[in-house]
């Protein structure tokens, strides 16, 4: 639909009809291309690969860098950077394709499928595609919204939400991981097991992030000048973007959890309901105060995202997620932070400030007891197994 109207909306909502092309190119490449690679990456997690999910994002880094510089170098200009992220999307696809086979992790055929399952099979995939894809187009739509700006501002907000990424990356691996977890525990029915089992995943992914937090809150200037002087005025909305991936992450999770339930109506629901909230306030937030509008409006919709996860997981019974697993490694980033923050004012060097909040930060974990040596142990022979 919005492919089909991309004239008539490049025109009324960004003043600029020579927008319809790449409206078109993000809708019918991008975002599906984008969506299919996230649910790869997904049975890549899921099934331990995960070695096949950072090598698929690195091709896909460098597919739309190397596309779009030839491109721009040809004269395409900001149409050449688009079709760079769109082919680079489609070229990583393809790959993540030729290992899902490879590995035969879809080794059953569909004909085998009565019509009650391939109904439900079609019902589940149609509901995680829109869970999926719909939070991709927000973010897309962020990017689209400000390239009617300036592009400068698309590759500071670009920049700084890849960053970001990274922090809600390992609260949404582990979720991902899970999935499969979550129904074998479902169908055995053994819920205490269960219950350990994900309230340790979300404490321990919580604390683990809670480095990469601490760092991108206090000094996001110092992680930005790492990759150019002119990055550095993103800082305030790298430290929005790194604060609304966590939340969208903590969601993702529950989500991962409502979908081994088989509930992928709720997930699809949470999904839709936050992505619809972060467009629309994108729209009414981006012309007025560009790259901190488009930041903030993804956060409040996060935060909606957050609070529909919360009510799904409360009235499932077979599950029920620790509030002071959650409290706990918070409490301490919080702490830490505010630590950092004091130091900072009263010392002035940031590396001093870090140092004090790293030390803050596990002296916290250790006495409120975030973590255990066998939790730790645990953990780095589950990462050892997955990435080798």
């Amino acid at each position: 639909v919005i492919s089909l109207f991309s004239n008539q909306i490049a025109t009324s909502i960004f003043k600029d009809s020579s927008l319809a092309s790449l409206i078109v190119l993000t809708m019918l490449v991008l975002l599906p291309s984008q969506t299919i690679l996230l649910c790869f990456s997904g049975a890549f997690q899921g099934s331990q690969m995960m070695k096949y999910t950072t090598i698929g994002d690195f091709v896909f880094q460098i597919a739309r860098m190397s596309i779009a510089v030839i491109l721009v170098m040809v004269g395409f200009g900001n149409l050449g950077i688009v079709a760079g992220f769109a082919f680079g999307s489609v070229i990583a696809v393809l790959y993540a394709y030729l290992i899902f086979v490879k590995k035969n992790l879809f080794n059953f055929a569909i004909s085998s499928l009565n019509p009650s399952s391939l109904l439900q099979l079609a019902k589940f995939s149609g509901l995680n595609y829109l869970a999926i894809g719909l939070p991709t187009l927000g973010v897309q739509m962020s990017y689209l919204l400000l390239g009617a700006q300036s592009f400068d501002s698309v590759a500071l907000f670009g920049i700084s939400s890849l960053i970001s990424g990274v922090v809600g990356g390992i609260i949404i691996a582990v979720g991902r991981a899970i999935l499969p977890t979550t129904s074998e525990a479902l169908e055995s029915g053994n819920k205490l097991h269960f219950d350990r089992s994900v309230n340790s995943a979300f404490r321990l992914s919580l604390m683990v992030s809670g480095f990469i937090y601490i760092v991108l809150t206090l000094s996001p200037e110092t992680v930005l000048s790492l990759l150019s002087k002119e990055y550095v005025s993103a800082s305030d909305v790298l430290r929005i973007l790194v604060l609304y991936g966590v939340i969208t992450s903590m969601a993702a999770f529950i989500g991962s959890i409502l979908n081994g339930l088989g509930k992928p109506q709720q997930f699809a629901t949470m999904s839709i309901t936050s992505s619809v909230i972060a467009i629309v306030l994108g729209i009414a937030l981006v012309p007025f105060f560009g790259m901190l509008g488009a930041s903030l409006s993804l956060l409040i919709g996060s935060i909606f995202n957050i609070i529909l996860a919360a009510y799904f997981i409360k009235k499932e019974q077979f599950v029920s997620i620790s509030l002071t697993s959650i409290l706990k490694p918070i409490i301490s980033v919080s702490t830490a932070i505010m630590v950092g923050y004091i130091a900072l004012t009263v010392v002035g060097s940031i590396t001093i400030t870090l140092l004090l909040a790293f030390v803050a930060y596990l002296i916290l974990i250790i006495t409120c007891k975030v973590t255990t040596k066998s939790e730790l142990k645990r953990l780095l022979q589950t990462v050892t197994r997955i990435t080798h």
